[in-house]
């Protein structure tokens, strides 16, 4: 897909709208937290219900920690809602529930297709990973303690009302590595609330110390969704593993003899320089990218869904009408005649005249493969075949 595609994959899976994705990044991402209220609308009610998590309880064999309890900030105890094998004793967890105990689904989008749909579209649009847990908190009761998160998170309310609150404190740009800890983390003072309302969202950037109740009248279910950027250190690690791998310079050992050349470590800041120099430049970084945007499609999970009934399908008639399914495609990457095409779970590249057809696939809505250009009849039945079995063309 080009940039701009379909508005920004709207506005990021709905979760953002009206706000342009260009405008969000501006003013919002990682600078200060964003309320959108939706006083008429709610695009999240479609997503999960009270009545799904009741469904995964009564049917699915969960285990800990796909369900967690928490209640007035504090983890319950695991062998109080599960066996002696981590299984989930479902009436236990509705148990606690009724006693004022929030149920926290984990990784929620490995559970609920609309969530894994929400997570694809978001991937897409932003080209992260991602991730949703889902909170049902009681009427009244607060799930966790001040806190602040290392990760961004979007919060969309789906029903029932929740106060956020803000506080003074809190990191900049926190690591995985520097979690919030009240031992060695101070809460500071209130500085704002927002009260979230079903088909609300609110994007809290890392760093951000927070907490949450829900209103006193319902119960409150919302998702939060998780998203973990490439960082600017993810690159620089990138781009040292490919100088590593292509200079023998960088894999010679440091001796301790080395260490004391001279006082001000004058030759060796030479050194460092000299190879940094060589090896930061435009190819490098990327090559750098495109690695870690590689990294971003495999570690993503693969949309399988439909591949099995097209296995059946007949033979392919070359002058058939096939729709290409841009919504399977998570990022194009094009370079002269080359083209990646990173999908859910794969990377797969074309190139010379397989790359150059593919590239007009992809700029069309709807495709007979007998008009792909520059290809002969048995290479337009190969290629038909292989984008028919990686679920961007369909019947």
């Amino acid at each position: 897909m080009n940039i701009g595609q379909s508005a920004d994959i709207a506005a990021a899976g709905g979760i953002i709208e009206p706000i342009a994705l260009e405008r969000f990044f501006e003013e919002y991402w990682e600078k200060k937290p964003l309320h959108i209220g939706r006083s008429s609308t709610n695009p999240f009610a479609s997503l999960i219900s009270i009545k799904t998590i009741e469904e995964l309880l009564s049917t699915n064999a969960l285990y800990f920690p796909s369900v967690q309890l928490s209640h007035a900030g504090q983890s319950i105890p695991i062998s109080e809602y599960t066996d002696g094998n981590n299984s989930i004793v479902s009436n236990r967890v509705i148990e606690r529930y009724r006693n004022g105990s929030t149920i926290v689904i984990s990784q929620a989008h490995r559970l609920v297709s609309n969530l894994m749909a929400l997570c694809r579209t978001i991937e897409t649009s932003l080209m992260m990973r991602c991730q949703t847990n889902v909170y049902l908190s009681p009427a009244g009761n607060q799930g966790f303690n001040p806190h602040y998160d290392t990760h961004d998170v979007f919060i969309l309310q789906v029903s029932g009302r929740k106060t956020f609150n803000f506080y003074s404190s809190g990191a900049n740009l926190p690591s995985s590595g520097d979690k919030f800890s009240s031992d060695i983390h101070t809460v500071g003072e209130k500085t704002e609330e927002v009260q979230l309302s079903g088909g609300d969202t609110l994007y809290i950037p890392r760093g951000i110390v927070h907490d949450a109740v829900a209103d006193t009248d319902e119960p409150s279910l919302h998702i939060t969704l998780g998203v973990y950027p490439v960082l600017l250190n993810n690159v620089i690690e990138e781009i040292t593993h490919i100088a590593f791998e292509s200079d023998a310079r960088l894999r010679a050992a440091v001796l301790q003899s080395d260490w004391m050349l001279d006082t001000n470590g004058e030759q060796t800041m030479h050194l460092i320089k000299q190879l940094v120099q060589e090896h930061i430049n435009i190819d490098v970084v990327r090559a750098a990218l495109q690695r870690l945007r590689d990294d971003v499609a495999v570690e993503s999970i693969p949309d399988n869904e439909g591949l099995l009934s097209k296995a059946m399908e007949p033979a392919i008639n070359l002058n058939a009408k096939l729709v290409v399914q841009h919504h399977k495609i998570l990022q194009i990457e094009s370079h002269d005649k080359m083209v990646i095409l990173r999908l859910h779970g794969q990377v797969v590249e074309f190139s010379d005249s397989i790359g150059v057809a593919v590239q007009w696939v992809l700029n069309q809505d709807e495709v007979c493969p007998q008009e792909l250009p520059g290809l002969v009849q048995e290479q337009k039945l190969a290629l038909t075949a292989q984008l028919r079995g990686l679920g961007v063309l369909s019947q």
